[in-house]
């Protein structure tokens, strides 16, 4: 009877929660701009791009950038090699010949990964604004430009700014859906004014906020975080932060194609969150977690009408929230997949809830804990 009790009171917390992140997305349609400013200067920009045995994916980035409009902006480009094994530094240095305004450099060997990688390139570079994305990931002509509306708008010291996941094999549109959430709930808790989640494939910030706070310092022994950790650390110093609500800001990169890939992936995302300092979200992560493992534990009861039930709330919250979020994502063609997103939610989080504070992983080649 407590386990039924239990998990009911946090299932009826979980829908709470869901729309509060409804409101939340609602009221991000107040911030965002309808054009870009007349700003009366130019704005400094520099993107940095930290990448790892990316040959593969080089070729249609550069393009990527070589493509947008740069009309009232200033930009230089830095590429950091984080120590590849493939020939991608040989291939990006001929491209850089092209460009006086890119620059390429390498991490040493002592002081190598992601946030190693960006470090090297903030420090290198000479604008405020500091924009990131990964080697990995395409992007329209005016994502630079809209990014900066929105901090000018705002008056924002960071931007975070929409990632979709793409491709065509079910496994990867059941993590489109399932990714989206994440996006989505951070755009809304940014909103809110509680921010939670940001993504680094689209992150832009004031390199003098960065500097201020330390840069990554505080946590340069996880290997992820340059995103998440960055948001609270801002935060908790009282900087401005928002989200870009713009199709024209959306950055998209494939998902991950097979189980052993996204599991590793979802490690090392989930391994950043033994170093949050924000009791609420500790506590939101917990009372998720325990639903999930109430309604197991319910199944695993033979209660299956009851669990059905618990799992029943999650699915409508979801999807009365998701429904909008879709139509920016321009996912709804996939809404078909949402209860099997719904079936695979549970063991995955469940396992790597547990298991990201605590098991090794594979990114890059690299084994990383």
């Amino acid at each position: 009877m407590v386990l039924e009790v239990v998990t009911l009171a946090f299932s009826v917390g979980y829908a709470w929660l869901v729309f509060w992140f409804m409101r939340g997305w609602k009221l991000l349609h107040q911030h965002q701009p309808l054009a870009s400013p007349h700003l009366g200067k130019s704005v400094g920009v520099s993107l940095v791009i930290p990448f790892r045995n990316e040959r593969q994916n080089l070729p249609r980035l550069v393009e990527a950038i070589e493509r947008l409009n740069l009309s009232g902006l200033t930009l230089e480009v830095f590429w950091i090699d984080d120590q590849s094994e493939d020939d991608g530094y040989a291939w990006l240095s001929k491209q850089t010949n092209r460009h006086p305004n890119w620059k390429l450099l390498q991490t040493s060997s002592d002081a190598t990964g992601k946030k190693a990688a960006l470090t090297l390139g903030i420090h290198s570079s000479s604008h405020e604004w500091i924009a990131c994305t990964d080697a990995d990931c395409l992007f329209g002509s005016d994502w630079l430009q809209t990014m900066v509306a929105t901090a000018y708008l705002n008056q924002s010291d960071l931007v975070s700014g929409p990632v979709k996941l793409t491709g065509s094999h079910w496994f990867q549109r059941l993590q489109s859906l399932e990714f989206m959430s994440l996006n989505a709930i951070g755009g809304a808790c940014l909103a809110l004014k509680q921010p939670v989640i940001a993504n680094g494939a689209n992150l832009m910030y004031r390199k003098s906020c960065w500097i201020a706070t330390g840069g990554f310092e505080a946590h340069k022994h996880r290997a992820s975080g340059d995103d998440d950790l960055l948001l609270h650390q801002l935060n908790e110093a009282g900087f401005s932060l928002s989200f870009c609500l713009n199709r024209k800001a959306l950055v998209e990169t494939e998902a991950c194609k097979n189980f052993s890939a996204f599991m590793h992936q979802r490690l090392r995302w989930i391994s950043k969150s033994g170093s949050y300092k924000r009791k609420d979200i500790t506590a939101i992560l917990a009372m998720v977690w325990l639903y999930l493992a109430g309604v197991f534990a319910l199944m695993l009861q033979g209660k299956w009408e009851l669990a059905f039930s618990m799992w029943f709330i999650k699915w409508v919250a979801d999807s009365v929230f998701l429904w909008a979020p879709s139509a920016f994502y321009q996912l709804n063609q996939d809404w078909k997949w949402l209860p099997i997103v719904q079936l695979f939610y549970l063991p995955y989080v469940l396992i790597a809830g547990l298991a990201g504070n605590f098991i090794s992983f594979q990114w890059k080649g690299r084994k990383l804990q």
